[in-house]
């Protein structure tokens, strides 16, 4: 679309809300609805169909738009009564509330449950709804289908899960597995957290029978190396003992400057602000500690390791930067049904570190895995305590819940997993700072994850947003003393992303708007100035189109914001005249060949 017919757009959304109404649909456009049998979200089709149409220029006068409104009224009507039809067919078929015995019947032959008899009938519906079926014959060639594809997926998932309980056991531990679990030092524990794992893929339909032994050992291998991590930052009984006996002596104590916090004359920062306080060990004598006689009496020689040890710990009880940016991007996975070794990868820690923290903090809470036991062996527990075993999968889960205590389910169903609670998701809200860092390439190359968690924790008084901004811009300034021209174009397309991250359009747009500039006035280190390479960025372009349709500036409001970027651009001299950068904003913005402008400026 042309810059200008932006403007001609908005006269035309006028006509269309005088017509329909803005907000919620007028009495008028109400009544024309009910007069087709139409509901109001079709009525909502039809707006954004004809805002569509307002857009592409096709509709301008009130005329054109009221007609047009008349003819997609008849064709909604006409498609929803060919949709009813279709739905009553499927209802026919398969039942309305209940399946029909017929179907179930159907079911029962192919191995299938009514649950997934339930959700054939919604996909059936979900196609009728997106037009994709409509006739008798459609309607049967498309149950056939999905009979088909779940007969398949269902034994394919079976076949999987067998060969799982094969190779691993069903209730208990094969004793092939046992050996294997002891030969690489993890336990039977370790072997039960493996089978869910597996379960899980089975049914997200990630894994297939083939490539389960291979997917056995893959995650065999994966705990091994958590074990690895988990016994790098375990700290010895001797240590803990020695942070107990630390902790109520004065002499073996001192205070950060930074913050006050109290610490140990074994810490080399300050684990809740992060201050070296080497100057302030240097202030203290040195204590040996078997020269205490308490230390003496209570403990053995306190070696260097568990000093080392020691301080790891009370690093990670305060949460030190790594360990908190992996935790929160842990409980967001497992929030979010992401894969949580992908994270304990990514920062080398092992998940039962996490997990750990995660229950001792109240973030996280254990449950019993039912949804990767069949229909029948859930089933069978309810039986068991005499409770109904009518319904959906999700029904009967739900009645175990309800009716068996969390210790109880666990001893029916072997195989636990962990939720993230209502304290855990505060938790990650609170600290969503760490997904904005992990989107801004330029800020985690200028600022290590410790640093930039010390910058936000330290200045509590502003968010996270705000504090980031103030960042930017001391960087820009940085780079302008070092006259980086083209590191301080990169600033501002970072920028741009950490604004429609903050969904700030109006200083989104402006930092577009900069990139353009500087695309156009090129200089590039110190005095030089290139306009041989001047090349306004094709990507930087479709970025500032789609911010201008969303922001809906006029041509004035456009103007002034971009006098403002203008203004703010801090580059040596404009060897391309302000105005006419402008220029070349409106000819790209109306579609004018980015090449073809490149080259003109090139030679103006």
């Amino acid at each position: 679309m042309g810059f200008f017919d932006i403007f001609k757009k908005s006269s035309g959304e006028k006509l269309l809300n005088d017509i329909v109404g803005k907000e919620r649909f007028n009495t008028a456009f109400l009544n024309r609805l009910n007069e087709h049998n139409l509901s109001p979200n079709d009525g909502y089709n039809i707006k954004n169909q004809i805002k569509e149409e307002i857009k592409a220029n096709n509709l301008e006068t009130h005329d054109e738009i009221n007609n047009r409104i008349e003819e997609l009224l008849k064709e909604h009507e006409k498609s929803m009564n060919i949709k009813r039809k279709a739905v009553k067919k499927v209802n026919e078929l398969l039942g309305k509330t209940e399946l029909t015995d017929a179907f179930k019947e159907t079911l029962e032959s192919k191995n299938l449950t009514e649950e997934e008899g339930f959700e054939i009938k919604a996909n059936l519906y979900k196609e009728i709804e997106n037009d994709t079926i409509k006739t008798e014959i459609e309607i049967n060639r498309h149950i056939e289908d999905l009979l088909k594809e779940y007969e398949d997926n269902i034994g394919n998932k079976r076949k999987t899960v067998k060969k799982v309980n094969e190779l691993l056991g069903k209730t208990e531990l094969t004793e092939a597995f046992k050996e294997t679990l002891k030969s690489k030092d993890l336990s039977e524990e370790d072997g039960f957290t493996i089978k869910a794992q597996l379960y899980e893929e089975i049914e997200k339909g990630k894994l297939s029978s083939d490539d389960v032994v291979n997917r056995i050992n893959e995650i065999i291998e994966r705990q091994v190396k958590n074990k690895k991590i988990q016994m790098q930052n375990k700290i010895s009984v001797k240590a803990r003992s020695m942070l107990k006996l630390l902790n109520n002596q004065e002499d073996f104590t001192l205070n950060c400057t930074k913050c006050g916090e109290k610490l140990y004359l074994t810490d080399k920062f300050c684990f809740k602000c992060g201050h070296e306080i080497a100057d302030e060990i240097q202030n203290k004598s040195y204590i040996n500690i078997n020269t205490n006689p308490e230390a003496t009496k209570k403990e053995e020689e306190i070696k260097d390791e568990d000093l080392t040890l020691l301080y790891n710990e009370r690093i990670k009880t305060g949460y030190d930067s790594e360990f908190k940016f992996g935790y929160v991007n842990y409980l967001n996975a497992l929030n979010s049904s992401s894969d949580v070794f992908e994270v304990c990868n990514k920062y080398d820690i092992s998940q039962e570190d996490f997990e750990k923290q995660g229950l001792k903090d109240g973030f996280i809470e254990e449950i019993a895995n039912i949804s990767c036991f069949t229909i029948n062996e859930i089933k069978d527990v309810l039986r068991k305590y005499n409770l109904k075993v009518s319904g959906r999968k999700n029904e009967l889960i739900n009645r175990i819940n309800e009716n068996l205590s969390l210790e109880r389910a666990k001893e029916e169903f072997p195989v636990t997993s962990y939720v993230i609670t209502q304290k855990g998701q505060d938790f990650v809200k609170d600290n969503d700072y760490v997904f904005i860092y992990e989107e801004l390439d330029y800020l985690k190359e200028d600022l290590g994850i410790n640093e930039f968690d010390n910058y936000i924790v330290q200045n509590k008084d502003k968010n996270a947003y705000e504090l980031i901004e103030d960042y930017y811009k001391k960087i820009e300034d940085k780079v302008v003393s070092a006259k980086q021209w083209s590191e301080y174009k990169n600033i501002f397309k970072e920028e741009n992303k950490f604004f429609m991250k903050k969904e700030d359009l109006d200083n989104s747009l402006k930092a577009s708007l900069k990139v353009f500039i500087l695309d156009v006035n090129n200089w590039v280190y110190d005095e030089e100035f290139q306009n041989n390479e001047i090349a306004i960025s094709k990507d930087n372009v479709k970025i500032l189109n789609k911010l201008l349709l969303e922001e809906k500036l006029d041509i004035n409001q456009l103007k002034d914001l971009f006098n403002t970027a203008a203004d703010e651009v801090k580059i040596p001299s404009f060897i391309i005249p302000k105005d006419k950068v402008f220029r070349y904003l409106i000819l790209a913005f109306n579609g004018e060949n980015i090449d073809k402008l490149n080259r003109e400026l090139r030679n103006s």
